[in-house]
């Protein structure tokens, strides 16, 4: 009895703990909107409402008006040009639809009204999944979320009807019912259950490959490329050790790490255990830094890692994989890496010593068409 009571009393004061959460996050999102004259607050503060609810179903602990003020203003600027984007949509949307509905006594402005219809449908589609693209893919570029936010939209179906659903019972039924509940969950009660509905599906369309241990997806679809450097402070420290800074900067970068290419390897509770961080460089993809943590080497991670970028690069028409690149920390294997050639050799690289170190390389067979 008193187990099941304990277990009845855990589930009990979860779900109080959620409330509160999800009523100071709201909270703190209507005082940054009004903080910021409703229209340079709302998609800000509504970002960071999908963010750090995301956060927390991640099972991050975060304090939560530190983190709600750090992220409102690190997605300021690019949330409201997001929102900026959405408004702009709508508002062609919305006089082309009075514009056709001012005469309907010719069968060109049915038509059109009938195109607007639909074109609005997938507008409110695309606006839904907007904020989950935002926050679960946090280095897209604002353009790559309105046609990702689309083709989700149009591409998963049943989500897309789950999520519409909740926002038009949500707003329909239960703010006008319910108006006192506006102010402390009309935000923050949405965006849960739209991430709930969503984003294991969205992250699912970039995984590489899983297993019981681990799943290997792609960079950009991780919200936190940042934590990595704990990888290189455990394997580099001693040989080649460089500040944070200086690894976001140079590891991260764009430049260094394309993010459609470069991977990163995940535990159950999504920590970075693994990652292979690329760019391409004229008819080669350039690894500039492959890791994983003790614990799980010898597992064939790496291997299939390398395997996964080597199917991506023949998509790309690419020649061969290169180790190291003038772009980042080596241009080579320096000789203290010596020890991994034996790994590379089985994986199908050729091997060339000279002075500074090891060129290696890997040809590709075969350019996809």
């Amino acid at each position: 009895m008193d187990k099941y009571m304990e277990k009845h009393h855990s589930k009990f004061s979860r779900l109080m703990e959620w409330i509160y959460q999800l009523v100071v996050i709201n909270v703190l999102a209507l005082i940054a909107t009004l903080a910021g004259l409703v229209v340079f607050g709302f998609f800000p503060a509504l970002m960071t409402v999908y963010a750090m609810i995301k956060r927390l179903l991640d099972k991050d602990d975060l304090p939560l008006f530190k983190t709600f003020v750090t992220t409102f203003r690190t997605c300021f600027v690019k949330a409201n040009l997001l929102g900026a984007a959405v408004v702009l949509i709508w508002a062609v949307l919305g006089l082309s639809w009075f514009f056709y509905l001012g005469d309907l006594e010719t069968t060109f402005h049915w038509i059109g009204l009938v195109v607007v219809g639909f074109l609005a449908i997938g507008a409110f589609l695309m606006t839904a999944y907007l904020p989950i693209s935002f926050v679960t893919f946090p280095r897209f570029k604002n353009v790559e979320h309105l046609r990702f936010a689309l083709v989700m939209a149009l591409g998963m179906p049943l989500a897309t009807l789950l999520i519409a659903l909740n926002t038009v019972f949500f707003y329909g039924v239960v703010m006008i019912r319910l108006v006192t509940v506006a102010p402390f969950l009309s935000l923050s009660l949405p965006a849960f259950v739209n991430l709930l509905l969503a984003r294991k599906k969205l992250l699912g369309l970039f995984v590489v490959f899983a297993d019981e241990q681990v799943t290997c997806r792609t960079l950009n679809s991780y919200p936190r490329p940042e934590v990595l450097w704990s990888l290189w402070q455990e394997a580099m420290e001693d040989v080649y050790p460089i500040d944070y800074e200086t690894f976001v900067r140079t590891s991260l970068d764009p430049a260094h790490a394309d993010p459609r290419f470069s991977l990163v390897l995940l535990d159950g509770k999504e920590e970075p255990v693994g990652c292979l961080l690329t760019v391409r460089e004229e008819d080669r993809f350039s690894i500039q830094l492959l890791l994983v943590e003790k614990g799980y080497r010898r597992r064939g991670y790496g291997r299939r890692m390398i395997e996964a970028l080597s199917d991506n690069a023949l998509t790309q028409h690419a020649s061969k994989l290169v180790i190291g690149s003038t772009r980042g920390y080596f241009n080579r294997l320096p000789r203290v890496f010596g020890q991994s050639l034996g790994f590379f050799e089985k994986t199908g690289f050729d091997i060339r010593h000279d002075e500074d170190g090891f060129e290696i390389d890997k040809p590709l067979k075969g350019v996809s068409a």
